[in-house]
């Protein structure tokens, strides 16, 4: 990713998969980057099964059991899903290990399971910096129930009084919310301030608040230290993970500073009604949407949605764990508290800031509502992917309830062969799509150009993972690992609107991002980009222009190649190869007298 300045993009807040890369640097020379991808990709699956497998197996002590809880984990629908357009959440083997680590922490305090806790924190972000928030908030939420528990303390008709204050309370704030959605509200003016009454989240917000404390108070509920905690050894283990951490992530904390320095730091605004949403509540509750035979349904529900709604909406938790799960433990067992109770937690945080039902938003906040303003844990920008710390935790509460079934049963083998059948027809993905991974021969035309130059593919801009100036396709950077030379242009996780303000400086930029957009152009834009276009050709060291005539419009390609003085030079499928003739590009041409002037307002 480059724009005329030369500025190198700052990595340290995309999601760049560090660990990943480094596998596969002894891989590349002798396979290729496609069949390293390839097999990178099994390596993870096999890797999250593994890790898995190792917490599963220390919670139930069944190698069964835990067998089966890496399969269920590994190959569960969100992986799946989410391996089919962000490669990085695959590499999710470090929540495990993290999860390993802190039970192993709290049997047996020692000061190497602190090490070990902020090298795998490391670890998590170099696989993907979500799973280093995510590991936090499992520290935090797994701390929390081994200190706090909620008890009773006397009868619920000491609050009688306060109760049906709040009753009232909750009855006027639910007539208010009736009354907004069926007049659109309005707005009450006192003295100079205004207040707007037009939406019904905040009135929601209430209520929910007043029910939950209605419901303490009501069951004369407090909560109270649980077994004695060894503070002073949970110190000494948390202060040891955050040195290891610190040391682990040294290289990527110099690239952060430096970013944060610079004031080269993407962080877009958080609103209280309009944040990104996370998964819709049903999508917990669908067959797997990645098996077609009987999850089809499913995947096109999803689909319809939103656009990425398969990809970020994936998170069924299948149907044959949660059957496993109410077979094992009814009517013997309860649930492990702690393990149903902190899956509750992150299942609350995947539904997002409120909670979406077929479609229907309930305006309910989750306690994402409120946590998506702490810092470091705002980062994260897609609250559906805390899915991923569900699956792991139901899988783990699995791998009990298929010990409990193969306790009471005199053939264990014959119940785990069976659930295992079951669930591997689940988790199947069938048929899986294949793509080509074929690109195009006038990419290796220019990569056979040993020249240092740039080049342009259109249509082109700037993307991040919110936001999209111009059209830009992440197919330019795949190209690029054959041809080799820069690009302008590019997409990122997280881009500065610094490095936008900066190319839409250059004149010629700026009417290629508009154009791009199938926006069109004004008089002024056109002007300048004729007057500065030779400026251009020096600054960028343009060599090529590709234009991939499926998605680049007429005017776009028409006004470029004029604009650029381009010459074709080869073409093969949609993408026509051409490069700068600086002799056809004529100082004196007036730019508002040609025959596309119906691109100009």
């Amino acid at each position: 990713m480059s724009c005329c300045s030369g500025a190198r993009a700052n990595l340290s807040f995309h999601n760049y998969t560090v660990f990943t890369n480094l596998l596969s640097l002894p891989l590349q020379p002798r396979l290729g980057l496609i069949a390293t991808f390839n097999v990178l990709y099994l390596a993870l699956g096999v890797m999250n099964a593994y890790t898995m497998f190792l917490l599963a197996r220390h919670l139930s002590g069944s190698l069964a059991a835990a067998a089966l809880a890496g399969v269920l984990f590994a190959f569960s629908p969100f992986l799946t899903a989410r391996g089919t357009a962000h490669f990085s959440l695959v590499a999710a083997a470090p929540l495990p290990v993290f999860l390993l680590l802190l039970l192993k922490s709290e049997e047996d305090a020692r000061l190497r399971y602190g090490i070990g806790l902020g090298l795998t924190l490391a670890w998590a972000l170099y696989c993907d910096p979500y799973y280093a928030v995510f590991c936090v908030l499992i520290a935090g939420a797994y701390l929390g129930t081994a200190t706090f528990r909620v008890c009773r303390t006397g009868p619920a008709s000491a609050h009688g009084a306060l109760l049906r204050v709040f009753d009232g309370v909750a009855i006027l704030l639910a007539a208010l919310v009736v009354w907004i959605t069926l007049t659109g509200g309005t707005t009450v003016a006192a003295g100079a301030t205004r207040i707007g009454l037009r939406s019904v989240n905040t009135p929601v917000l209430l209520i929910v608040l007043i029910l939950v404390v209605r419901f303490a108070l009501g069951r004369s509920l407090q909560l109270r230290l649980g077994t004695p905690v060894a503070f002073r050894a949970w110190a000494w283990i948390g202060a040891v993970g955050v040195v290891a951490a610190g040391l682990g992530l040294m290289v990527y904390l110099q690239a952060a500073v430096a970013r944060m320095a610079e004031r080269d730091f993407a962080s877009p605004p958080i609103f209280w009604r309009s944040s990104p949403r996370g998964v819709d509540a049903l999508a917990f509750f669908l067959p797997n949407p990645n098996n077609r035979l009987f999850g089809g349904p499913s995947h096109d529900w999803l689909q319809r949605e939103r656009a990425d709604g398969f990809e970020e909406n994936a998170a069924a938790l299948t149907l044959v764990a949660p059957l496993v799960i109410a077979v094992g433990f009814w009517p013997r067992r309860r649930l492990p508290r702690r393990w149903t109770l902190l899956a509750v937690f992150f299942a609350l945080l995947a539904l997002g800031p409120f909670i979406w039902i077929g479609g229907v938003n309930t305006r309910i906040p989750t306690p994402w509502a409120l946590l998506r303003y702490v810092p470091v844990i705002g980062f994260v920008r897609s609250p559906a992917r805390f899915a991923v710390v569900v699956m792991m935790l139901l899988s783990a509460v699995f791998a009990l309830a298929v010990t409990e079934l193969r306790r009471r049963h005199s053939r264990p083998g014959l119940i785990a062969a069976g659930i295992g059948a079951l669930l591997l027809f689940e988790l199947a993905p069938i048929p899986r799509p294949l793509y080509s991974a074929e690109i195009s021969r006038v990419f290796q035309r220019i990569a056979d150009d040993p020249r240092d130059v740039r080049v342009l593919e259109l249509p082109t801009g700037v993307r991040d993972g919110t936001w999209s100036v111009g059209n830009y396709s992440a197919a330019a950077q795949f190209h690029q690992t054959l041809h080799g030379k820069r690009v302008v242009g590019g997409y990122l996780s997280r881009v500065p609107q610094r490095f936008v303000r900066d190319s839409r400086r250059y004149p010629v930029l700026d009417a290629l991002f508009t154009l791009s957009a199938g926006e069109t152009l004004t008089l002024h834009q056109r002007r300048r980009a004729f007057a500065r276009r030779a400026r251009f050709l020096r600054r960028t060291k343009l060599g090529y222009v590709v234009i991939d005539v499926s998605r680049a419009s007429p005017h776009l390609r028409d006004f470029t190649v004029r604009l650029l003085g381009l010459v074709e030079i080869d073409r093969d499928g949609p993408y026509v190869l051409y490069v700068p003739d600086p002799a056809r590009i004529d100082p004196n041409e007036a730019p508002d007298s040609t025959t596309t002037d119906e691109l100009v307002t």
